[in-house]
């Protein structure tokens, strides 16, 4: 536990938990655990349509995932690569937060830039890795893994207490909002 301890006296990687706390909340939660309700009371979406815009989702966090690395090389640098892929993850979020009932289509794309954007988790733990002393690196990625599960995981909890907070029996756009207004304000902070 030592190890761990010394890791969290590290400055350098303090502003790096709570932005991988949260980069991969917004898309693991919606896909995994929010857009099928969302998708359904709000758009009245029956089970394979659902099934295609998460698997859409899905694709789209893969493809994320391969992007944001070439973009680090490219730009030649991580910090600004996560900055601007966070930044259109928020901007998606606040356009559902805005516009909880818009066209199927068009939030059907905005789900898809949030799972996109959330695939730059690589490249924060690449971020967070050179911060690493050589002898805690293996225990360095699993304390920010842990992290990045861990706020997913807290998130969902959250989550689920904003939209039980915010149901407002007939109008289910109503709680969706304020969900996804939780969403952007955690990755805003982060």
């Amino acid at each position: 536990l030592s190890g761990y301890l010394e890791l969290l006296r590290l400055r350098d990687l303090w502003p790096i938990f709570p932005l991988i706390s949260l980069t991969t909340a917004a898309s693991v939660g919606v896909r995994g655990l929010w857009a099928g309700p969302y998708l359904v009371d709000v758009h009245g979406a029956e089970a394979l349509l659902i099934g295609k815009i998460t698997l859409f989702m899905a694709l789209a966090m893969a493809a994320g995932s391969f992007l944001h690395g070439p973009l680090d090389t490219i730009f030649g640098t991580r910090k600004w690569v996560a900055v601007a892929g966070n930044g259109l993850g928020l901007a998606a979020l606040i356009w559902l937060a805005a516009f909880p009932v818009s066209p199927l289509g068009i939030t059907t794309l905005a789900l898809i830039v949030i799972g996109v954007c959330g695939g730059g988790y690589g490249i924060l733990l690449a971020q967070g890795r050179a911060f690493l002393p050589p002898h805690l690196m293996g225990r360095g990625v699993t304390l920010l893994n842990f992290f990045s599960i861990g706020g997913t995981g807290a998130m969902q909890f959250a989550t689920g207490a904003v939209v039980t907070a915010a149901t407002v029996p007939g109008e289910p756009a109503v709680a969706y909002r304020w969900l996804f207004v939780f969403y952007a304000a955690m990755l805003a902070v982060a």
